[in-house]
């Protein structure tokens, strides 16, 4: 289920394709698309909700990333996170914004990585972020 208040319009569109099986069309206001999916879901809006309406005081502060395209097969692939539910498939190179647990969730993605060390004369293990990112100022 999606929650149609906080979704875009794109994620709107591809909820009603995909898991509804409806086909909006992409001229469609996006208040029209929250209603044909409250509708489908059984659920009832808000009467005073609007697309424009400004954003409420507990919303989640966005944060802007960008993963950075690295060397190998997949290194320059989106990237999938899912975090309660809600999937995200994020262009590498690209800023974009995120809820803040979707950068908890990246930080957490950690492969390990070996180097020798010339000092112990051994293979030394060090953590690495699967997916490298920087958050960029607003």
């Amino acid at each position: 289920m999606i929650d149609v208040m906080s979704a875009s319009k794109d994620e709107l569109i591809d909820y009603a394709r995909n898991e509804l099986g409806m086909n909006p069309r992409a001229g469609t206001p996006i208040d029209s698309l929250r209603e044909a999916i409250a509708k489908e879901q059984g659920i009832e809006l808000p009467k005073k909700a609007r697309a424009d309406a400004p954003p409420k005081a507990d919303s989640k502060k966005m944060v802007m990333i960008n993963i950075h395209p690295v060397a190998g097969k997949t290194g320059r692939q989106d990237v999938f996170v899912s975090v309660n539910d809600k999937d995200y498939l994020i262009k590498r190179g690209v800023n974009v914004r995120v809820p803040p647990e979707v950068v908890e969730v990246l930080n957490h993605a950690v492969e390990d990585a070996y180097e020798y060390d010339e000092v112990a004369k051994d293979m030394v293990r060090r953590e690495t972020l699967s997916y490298p990112f920087t958050i960029v100022p607003d």
